[in-house]
């Protein structure tokens, strides 16, 4: 930037270097998005340091994160390595890997089978899935509340046939009778590693059962009995894909009253849905026109499904919707994009009262 004393530099030195980077960037070079990315956090944190240690009295002039943020978002700056990217599993896999689990005689291969099952068929993590409760599972509405979710957010969301099946399996006594509203869904008998001064956290439990996953995995990968390694995250990733594809038959109307319907069982996701919105708008020239700008049925779907895995937000589901899903939708399955809904021999009706039924139609 030509300015050899750090403290003579302005925002727009910054701004011109991250130009600088981004034009390496759109050439090719994948790694400066971890560097940018990584950047605008070590700038804001070193002038936080600076103020709070009292040894300097002044800050650097560092541009505020939130615009180094946007910028690199308007760019669409994402980081791109291979190597970091988890596959979306099929479900061939899981069901290989699942099946393996059940043949297995302890009791933690038969909670692991269950979870991996319960994450890709619900997109809930496996920490959520151990503190489930069998009161937190509605079969009537064919909903499930996770509560204590990831940074402590609460999960509200419906479930496909499928799913309500898994649950409600797991809600249910030996005997077939309904398991109390407070007992654990899934019975932990603290049978993991050591007896003598064992870790009981739901987090080390969550540790033991992803790693017996992924061991299994390894197993049939390297016998030739799955396509690719299954993963937690590569399980729910799975899930996303699947029911982003499920909800695709849908009209966008349906889509709209589904996502009223979950909004209605949490004040605070209207409120992110709105901001979600507000943030597209905001990219209008013409204020006017923004104002007219509504929701796409690609956009409900993904914020759809971003809300099932507990994100509630349209750009973090690129890591899960990715290009090369759309992309494969929009040459395949191009009349799914089409405003009306489209049924199918296989497209499973919605159950909850609040959301309009779909009708199977041959």
């Amino acid at each position: 930037m030509g300015v050899e004393n750090p403290s003579r530099l302005k925002a727009k030195d910054y701004f011109q270097y991250y130009d600088e980077r981004i034009q390496e960037f759109k050439e090719g070079n994948n790694s400066i998005a971890y560097h940018l990315r990584a950047l605008d956090d070590a700038m804001h944190a070193f002038n936080e340091s600076m103020v709070e240690s009292g040894e300097y009295q002044y800050q650097f002039k560092f541009p505020k994160k939130e615009r180094l943020s946007k910028k690199l978002n308007d760019e669409k700056v994402y980081r791109k390595a291979k190597e970091t990217t988890v596959e979306a599993a099929s479900r061939k896999d899981v069901e290989e890997v699942c099946a393996r689990l059940r043949e297995m005689k302890s009791h933690a291969a038969q909670i692991a089978a269950d979870v991996l099952w319960g994450e890709f068929v619900s997109g809930r993590r496996i920490n959520a899935q151990l503190r489930h409760k069998a009161g937190d599972f509605n079969k009537e509405e064919g909903s499930l509340t996770s509560y204590g979710d990831k940074g402590g957010k609460d999960n509200f969301g419906f479930l496909r046939p499928e799913a309500i099946d898994h649950f409600t399996k797991l809600t249910m006594k030996v005997n077939g009778d309904r398991k109390s509203a407070g007992a654990p869904m899934i019975h932990l008998p603290y049978q993991f590693g050591d007896k003598a001064g064992q870790d009981k956290s739901i987090d080390n439990m969550r540790k033991h059962l992803s790693g017996l996953i992924k061991q299994v995995s390894d197993e049939l990968y390297t016998e030739g009995n799955i396509d690719n390694r299954v993963t937690s995250h590569g399980a729910r990733k799975g899930f996303a894909q699947e029911e982003a594809f499920y909800l695709l038959h849908k009209s966008k109307k349906e889509l709209q009253v589904h996502l009223d319907a979950i909004a209605e069982q949490d004040p605070k996701l209207r409120g992110k849905f709105g901001n979600v919105l507000k943030h597209i708008r905001s990219k209008f020239k013409v204020e006017a026109n923004g104002k007219k700008r509504k929701f796409t049925k690609k956009e409900l779907v993904s914020l759809i499904v971003s809300t099932s895995i507990n994100h509630s937000r349209i750009d973090v589901m690129r890591y899960y919707l990715n290009k090369k899903f759309w992309e494969n939708i929009k040459k395949n399955h191009s009349e799914l994009l089409k405003d009306k809904p489209i049924y199918l021999s296989n497209c499973i009706a919605t159950r909850q009262s609040s959301i309009p039924r779909q009708s199977t139609v041959l």
